[in-house]
């Protein structure tokens, strides 16, 4: 076998819940549809563009994820990706910065006052990762 000898990318998808699974590739779903439901349901994990191209059934994965930003932030979801102000807001929020082909979505809450561990300002306003008690609120609109 040709080649270095190393570790394959881990399988998002096989990794994923049954019903977690399920709920991102129902077939009555279109592409964009399954990747918001990837990125709603899929928090604090790397997710590579060939989940993304598997998900969404379609060539143009990385623009299906740009619309999940603008269609997940009434839910607080945001999507980092490796450009522009998301590895700051990754490291801030103290989950991996994804690199290159690769995002990753978490749900965030506004920072109250006394909050200091893990909170990121995104266009003048302080925000923390959400805890799964904390209500659903619309995160931040522009985090580029």
């Amino acid at each position: 076998m040709a080649g270095k000898p190393g570790n394959l990318p881990e399988n998002l998808l096989l990794h994923l819940s049954e019903e977690t699974r399920s709920a991102i590739l129902d077939y009555d779903l279109r592409g964009q549809q399954r990747v918001n439901q990837l990125f709603r349901r899929v928090h604090n994990k790397v997710v590579r563009r060939e989940v993304v191209l598997t998900v969404a059934q379609q060539d143009d994965g990385p623009k299906r994820v740009r619309d999940a930003r603008r269609l997940l932030q009434p839910e607080g979801i945001i999507v980092l990706g490796h450009q522009g102000n998301h590895p700051g807001i990754a490291e801030g929020l103290k989950i991996e910065v994804p690199r290159k082909g690769s995002w990753i979505a978490t749900r965030v809450a506004r920072a109250e006052p006394d909050d200091a561990d893990s909170v990121v300002v995104i266009t003048g306003e302080r925000w923390r990762r959400a805890n799964p008690g904390d209500a659903v609120c619309a995160g931040p609109i522009n985090y580029q």
